[in-house]
């Protein structure tokens, strides 16, 4: 009989969280990517969403399981349990005036919400010949441990966080629609 690995219960997890909140209403699923890397074995679930009236960002819930990861569980290598489990990583994509006063805002906003334990950085991505002085920020949020099946309760919290970061980022006048362009 199989046996789902970590990965497929925190997948399962977390898509059934935010599918519900799209019946609910509350966000719109933009995409969903459920990959298998050939070459090195890997998984990765990406699924992107917004709330369902906003305009101005949208968050992907991306999680990782190398061969490392895979092969630590499926073999149950004794040497190499710490290695089971899922890494998560959350990209928000919002678009601004190329100003530094914006990008310390929302590096602001997400340590407010995320804390200081997670790694976020942001990288600002723009036209050169283009006449406008907007830019696209691809925000990413990388936690520092391994997501287990022993931390599938903390994705219902997550789940909570990215709200509240969507919920934030809504109110910040500062950003521009995602699909406007200057």
């Amino acid at each position: 009989m199989f046996d789902p690995t970590a990965y497929d219960n925190l997948k399962t997890v977390i898509e059934g969280l935010l599918y519900d909140k799209d019946l609910e209403g509350v966000i719109n699923i933009l995409d969903r990517k459920d990959m298998l890397n050939m070459s090195t074995m890997s998984r990765e679930f990406h699924l992107a969403f917004a709330l369902s009236d906003q305009k101005n960002a949208q968050l992907i819930f991306s999680l990782y399981a190398s061969l490392e990861n895979l092969a630590s569980e499926l073999l149950e290598l004794e040497d190499k349990l710490d290695l089971v489990g899922a890494n998560v990583k959350l990209t928000i994509v919002v678009r601004h005036e190329n100003k530094q006063e914006i990008i310390e805002l929302l590096q602001d906003l997400l340590r407010k919400i995320w804390g200081t334990e997670q790694i976020i950085k942001q990288e600002i991505r723009y036209q050169p010949f283009g006449s406008d002085n907007i830019v696209t920020n691809h925000i990413t949020i990388v936690f520092s441990r391994l997501v287990t099946e022993g931390h599938i309760d903390d994705l219902a919290e997550m789940t909570d966080y990215m709200l509240a970061t969507l919920a934030g980022l809504k109110r910040q006048k500062l950003l521009v629609d995602l699909g406007r362009r200057e």
